[in-house]
């Protein structure tokens, strides 16, 4: 193989791996935003502990309960 062969191959190789850790995060935040909405549907009186004991649900923007403007 030639040097730019090598190159081809080594970029090509980058891309691909960077695809598919796009999808894998893509997957996972999908996953977390739906179990979050759920929390949301449920309302602020059923804890999210409850709904999915075992995960750990943090989302800065996700409001819990009633929101009480000053």
């Amino acid at each position: 193989m030639t040097r730019t062969e090598k190159l081809l191959v080594l970029g090509g190789a980058t891309l691909l791996l960077a695809a598919v850790s796009q999808l894998v995060r893509m997957k996972n935040k999908s996953n977390k935003n739906q179990m979050l909405q759920q929390v949301s549907d449920e309302g602020y009186e059923t804890a999210a502990d409850i709904l999915f004991p075992g995960k750990k649900l943090n989302h800065s923007d996700q409001q819990y309960g009633p929101v009480w403007k000053n």
